[in-house]
Order: C-alpha cells, then sequence, then structure tokens
C-alpha cells in the first residue's frame, strides 16, 4: 500500500475499503442497480456535504478513481492545499459514517 492513500488519523486499510465502497456505490449507481435500501447511499451523500456542491461529483471520482490534484478535472477551480482538504475531509467523514474509526 503506498502512501497515496494516507490520510491523518485513518490508516491505509481504511481509506482503502473507504475508496472500494465508493466505487462500489458509483459502478451501481450508474448501472442503475442501486437497491432501494442501499445503506452506504446516505452515508456517502451527507459526507459529500462536507465540500461544495459544485465539486462533491469530482471529488468522489477522484476518491474512486484515486487521483489526485494534478489528474483531477477540477484542479483549475481550487488549490491544491484546499483540495487535499476537502478530499480528506470526505474520506474521514465516511469512515466515520461506517464506524471504521
Amino acid at each position: 500500500m503506498s502512501n497515496k492513500l494516507h490520510i491523518k488519523g485513518i490508516t491505509p486499510t481504511v481509506a482503502e475499503i473507504v475508496t472500494l465502497i465508493c466505487q462500489d456505490y458509483k459502478t451501481r449507481k450508474s448501472k442503475g442497480d442501486l437497491p432501494e435500501d442501499y445503506g452506504f447511499e446516505q452515508i456517502i451523500q451527507s459526507s459529500l456535504g462536507v465540500c461544495e456542491s459544485a465539486i462533491a461529483e469530482a471529488i468522489l471520482e477522484d476518491i474512486c478513481l484515486r487521483r489526485g490534484y494534478w489528474c483531477s478535472p477540477i484542479n483549475y477551480l481550487i488549490s491544491k492545499g484546499a483540495y487535499y482538504e476537502r478530499k480528506r475531509a470526505v474520506v474521514r467523514s465516511i469512515a466515520i459514517g461506517l464506524h471504521l474509526i
């Protein structure tokens, strides 16, 4: 496991679990195969509320694809520090919502 997913206060395995859950959510949502009682949808959507609504979907996509600032399509909208601050906040919020930390 690389330090790519390292977030202060979150172990790399927890960050990996959050990434996999986000990937599963995006895949199911794009296929229209999202069950009515899919428990992670509420957690992910509320976690995306910690960042601005204009960049929320891009942040989720970046988490799913493990992209960083320079490969993100929103890197011209916000600074590098602000990008990583918001991305870490979303990952941390999802981990807390899933009771992983």
